[in-house]
């Protein structure tokens, strides 16, 4: 089964539309990378240049989205041959990540979890990943040392002068670290049917493409002002 051809065009343009509903500002979706066959465009607001570094170390574009959390997006197309002279393309991918920082630097934000759709037809058996999914980003070192710091500068420590308190009282439990862990390409599903016995992994379609990224920005953000 082939995938479904699509207007670069019209996808970008309801996409930015959408994004731009949800940030409540008036963002572009610009061109980031081009090869013969391949194009991937990412979100972008004029004014902003705040980066971050996305789950491959590569510094990404974001913009603010909610108290301190920033939004990078990135949507990918593809030929639906590249044997063939006609220039159809179909929906590659489309990538959410969120991360989180200060407005008062530009140092770099920090990466906390992406929601993500690889497009895979369904004569694609190399991974049996789901689609739509999640990944979560291991974040427990950064949070730990900013305690630390907020810490030691309430009570007049200075950086090397940190009195093991924090660790004394139990606020930062000391965790044993034989080796490293990292779930960061855990792939959670998102759309799993499971307890109705339906697949996990579904295809990208521009119809789903305008559901799944109003529906899903409009989750992150109301779960961001509950829990966080």
């Amino acid at each position: 089964m082939q995938l479904e051809v699509v207007n670069k065009e019209k996808v970008i343009q309801f996409c930015q539309q959408i994004l731009a509903d949800n940030i409540r500002k008036s963002v572009r979706i610009v061109l980031d990378f081009e090869q013969p066959y391949e194009t991937r465009y990412s979100l972008n607001l004029d004014g902003y240049n705040f980066v971050g570094a996305n789950d491959k170390g590569r510094l990404v574009k974001v913009v603010p989205f909610y108290r301190g959390y920033w939004l990078h997006f990135s949507i990918e197309f593809d030929l639906q041959s590249r044997s063939s002279k006609s220039y159809d393309y179909y929906l590659k991918g489309v990538a959410l990540a969120i991360f989180y920082g200060s407005e008062a630097t530009n140092e770099e934000k920090l990466l906390m979890f992406r929601a993500e759709w690889d497009n895979k037809n369904d004569e694609d058996t190399r991974t049996d990943n789901p689609q739509p999914h999640w990944h979560f980003q291991n974040a427990d070192s950064y949070v730990k040392a900013e305690y630390v710091a907020d810490f030691n500068v309430f009570m007049g420590f200075k950086e090397e002068e940190s009195t093991g308190f924090l660790e004394e009282i139990g606020e930062i439990r000391p965790q044993p670290t034989p080796k490293s862990v990292n779930i960061s390409g855990f792939h959670f599903a998102m759309s799993a049917g499971w307890i109705f016995e339906q697949p996990h992994k579904h295809i990208l379609t521009e119809k789903s493409l305008k559901v799944w990224l109003d529906k899903t920005l409009k989750h992150i953000k109301q779960q961001l002002e509950h829990y966080c």
